[in-house]
Formats: C-alpha cells, sequence, structure tokens
C-alpha cells in the first residue's frame, strides 16, 4: 500500500479538510500554566482536541499600524493554541475561540489587549499506532 496520494484523491477526499485556527495571545500578566489549567478543559469540550504550547510573544506598540518600520518590541509569555475544526463548524468554531478568550482575559485579568489568528485551510490524517 502507498503512502502517496495523487492530488485527485486528496481533493477528492472533502472529509479530511479541516479549517485550522492558530491562536497567539500573551501578556505582562501571563501565567502559561494558571492559563493552560483554565483553557485546557474548555479547549477539549468544544473542539474535541487542541495543542497549546508556551511562546514568548514580542509585540510592538505600534504593531497595529501598517508601516515600514516599528518601535522596539516588547516580550511578554504568552500561549499558541492551535485547533482545526471541520469546514462546516469553522464560523462557530471562531466565535467559540473568541468567545473562550475574552472570558478567560476578565476571569484571570490576563490584560490582552489584542489576540493574533491564522486561519488555514489544511488536509487531516491520522494513523494508530499499534503495539
Amino acid at each position: 500500500m502507498s503512502l502517496l496520494m495523487n492530488n485527485s484523491k486528496l481533493e477528492a477526499d472533502n472529509s479530511a479538510s479541516r479549517v485550522r485556527y492558530t491562536v497567539l495571545i500573551s501578556s505582562a500578566q501571563f501565567q502559561y500554566k494558571e492559563v493552560l489549567a483554565y483553557i485546557g478543559p474548555k479547549l477539549g469540550a468544544h473542539f474535541a482536541g487542541a495543542c497549546c504550547e508556551p511562546v514568548d510573544g514580542v509585540w510592538s506598540a505600534d504593531g497595529a499600524e501598517i508601516k515600514d518600520c516599528y518601535a522596539n518590541g516588547n516580550v511578554e509569555n504568552g500561549m499558541r493554541i492551535t485547533v482545526s475544526v471541520m469546514p462546516s463548524g469553522a464560523k462557530e468554531s471562531y466565535a467559540n475561540l473568541q468567545s473562550l478568550i475574552q472570558k478567560m482575559n476578565v476571569d484571570l485579568h490576563l490584560g490582552l489587549n489584542w489576540v493574533h489568528v491564522e486561519e488555514e485551510t489544511v488536509i487531516a490524517k491520522h494513523f494508530e499506532v499499534g503495539n
């Protein structure tokens, strides 16, 4: 059995298509383990699975502007959250992410001002690891 698929076969398999959201958050008050304990169970409930990892966020005060050069960046502790969802549930999932992070920001007093979200279309594959 070949591990490679030709493009036409991949394109025909819409059940493998997913929308991936990558969310980046950081703040001066960010405590990764506290945030993970808060958000982990909620991500599981909404998305069946997610990936979280600590990141060092670097943000310029004038980063919301479009220009050639920015102010020196400030380094903050943060988190990258990645979830993949079926395309039919993408809008609802994005709204769930927004609500969850907004509530977490209030509940944990994180001081988040901006949330960076990237959306991609990906092909999901799974395999079972046998004993």
